[in-house]
């Protein structure tokens, strides 16, 4: 007789997701969680043990002394220290020193489950913790032991240290800036610390909102500042509307309380100051915007003052200039010359003819504001005689200008 035997010998497995496992650094008295995936890849239960593994040669840890927390009003490069989380309802500063007791290694680490028995086929994750004692750093062995098995190996590295940064400055000044063009300054976010810091600007979208004529674009919004580095925050500004602004961006960074970012300027546009009255007509806007200015304004300023508000009029009411819009300013510029053409027809007062039509034409498609005309007065001229007028232009803005006279030939007809 023939007797067949089989048989299998197999060793209980485990397959280990790790073999090393850094938590890098992390803020003082917090702790940090990691996963490990085990599988039993054996056709046999497995049992398992974790267990740490001191060497005698070399120091599993070490600690470095950590200074005081130091939270501190804004100042032009002013180190903020936190060495420890925030005390809950607290405003004080936090005493966060090196313990003076040396912590066992299971206070430093804990792997949970730390021993269990895996299924033929089954998975499981481990959860592997790291305490950040203050000052900590430390490297050590833990071994995954399988009863009648191998033994894992599993490199654990970890450090704890305070967080600290600097600002290079808290105030931003764009100076003036041309109403409908950005202005761009730089921000720089120093970490002198070990510890990753997360940064990023809380009001942004407060002060982006349709209420507010200015835009403000921020990159990177949020990010994170790597230890021993710099980061560039660059903010730009686009006013919008001619006048003085200021804005506060609050950046938030860690833990730490918002820093207050100061953004100030002033909206400006290219503008000559001319000696000669302005030719408003009646009932138009430029005369209720007139009316306004004289009441609050000296003759110094009432030219600006008019100029302005005739920009922000624009910005506030077209934005974007659309073809009704257009349509309606030619036909009020057809009708303003026809007005000036009538009273030439009726007086020998020869006013000066607005280029009104040709320029206005001309800058609508550049949907660019259009100021009020100026008005120069000859009185009565002799016949065949030549009478000329001097004036005067300025520029009052710290840019420079060039400017151009649109020539109007007009005949006049004595017949």
């Amino acid at each position: 007789d023939t007797i067949n035997l089989h048989g299998e010998v197999h060793y209980p497995n485990l397959l280990i997701e790790h073999t090393d496992l850094d938590f890098g650094c992390i803020l003082n008295g917090t702790e940090v969680s990691r996963y490990v995936t085990m599988v039993n890849v054996s056709p046999l239960p497995v049992k398992y043990l974790w267990a740490f593994i001191l060497d005698e040669n070399d120091r599993n840890y070490t600690f470095e002394p950590q200074p005081q927390t130091n939270i501190s009003s804004p100042q032009l490069n002013q180190t903020q220290i936190q060495s420890g989380p925030w005390l809950e309802n607290s405003e004080q500063q936090i005493t966060y020193e090196t313990a003076n007791l040396t912590p066992k290694l299971e206070e430093i680490f804990d792997i949970s489950p730390f021993f269990g028995c895996l299924q033929p086929g089954e998975t499981e994750k481990t959860a592997i913790r790291f305490y950040g004692h203050p000052g900590i750093k430390t490297a050590v062995k833990a071994i995954c032991q399988v009863e009648n098995g191998p033994v894992y190996e599993l490199y654990l590295h970890g450090q704890a240290s305070y967080m600290a940064y600097r600002l290079n400055t808290h105030e931003l000044d764009f100076g003036d800036v041309h109403f409908d063009k950005s202005a761009t300054h730089t921000l720089t976010l120093t970490n002198v610390g070990s510890v990753p810091l997360g940064f990023h600007v809380l009001n942004l979208n407060n002060l982006n909102t349709n209420q507010q004529h200015a835009q403000i674009d921020v990159e990177p919004e949020s990010g994170t500042c790597k230890p021993y580095t710099s980061t560039v925050i660059t903010i730009k500004f686009l006013p919008s509307i001619p006048e003085k602004f200021e804005k506060i961006l609050y950046l938030q960074v860690a833990h730490f309380q918002p820093d207050e970012i100061r953004l100030i300027g002033t909206g400006m546009f290219n503008r000559l100051e001319i000696d000669l009255p302005r030719f408003i007509i009646n009932n138009s806007i430029e005369e209720q915007l007139y009316e306004q200015v004289q009441e609050k304004s000296d003759e110094k300023f009432l030219q600006h003052q008019l100029d302005k508000l005739v920009v922000q009029n624009f910005v506030q009411k077209s934005g974007e200039i659309n073809p009704q819009l257009v349509e309606s300013i030619e036909q009020s510029n057809l009708f303003q010359q026809q007005i000036q053409q009538q009273s030439m027809n009726l007086s020998n007062q020869s006013l000066s003819i607005s280029t009104t039509s040709l320029s206005k034409r001309s800058t609508i498609s550049k949907s660019i504001p259009i100021l009020p005309d100026y008005l120069v007065d000859f009185n009565y001229v002799i016949l065949g005689t030549v009478r000329q007028q001097i004036i005067h232009i300025k520029n009052p803005t710290n840019n420079n200008i060039t400017f151009r006279f649109d020539k109007l030939v007009v005949d006049i007809d004595n017949d």
